[in-house]
């Protein structure tokens, strides 16, 4: 798929007034498809404060993907020990499982052989873990 940002620009009132906005356009199939990214604006300014807005909402996006990339690398590397305690740190379950179906599958087939024998299946994530592992695809559904 391959995409690019474009201002658009449109005529958004009888007086000849324009309304600018920032919208995706991406090539997937052949498609064309334009999402807008921020809203039409009556002015610069309005224009201005939307794109800060975005960058900001990008920054908080990349600080978020540094911490799982973060998370991920503790998690692959060291001991099953350590990778079952840094997957006990997910901050809710859609994580917890999200992580877990990250990893090789030769690291989810020893993690779950440490969970199912090592753990306590009625207390936190390990009760998750049971009842959500699968022992053909090695996952979490």
């Amino acid at each position: 798929m391959k995409s690019r940002l474009e201002l658009s620009v449109r005529e958004i009132a009888t007086d000849g007034s324009l309304g600018l906005g920032i919208q995706v356009t991406a090539m997937e199939k052949g498609l064309e498809r334009k999402v807008p990214l921020i809203r039409e604006c009556g002015t610069y300014e309005e224009l201005k404060q939307g794109v800060e807005e975005c960058k900001s909402a990008l920054d908080q996006l990349l600080a978020e993907a540094e911490a799982v990339l973060r998370e991920h690398t503790a998690t692959e590397g060291g001991t099953i020990e350590e990778a079952w305690g840094a997957l006990q740190k997910s901050q809710d379950e859609d994580t917890f499982v999200c992580r877990f179906n990250a990893l090789g599958e030769n690291t989810r087939i020893e993690l779950a052989e440490y969970v199912l024998t090592t753990q306590n299946m009625f207390k936190g994530f390990a009760s998750v873990f049971s009842k959500r592992y699968d022992e053909q695809t090695h996952a979490l559904s």
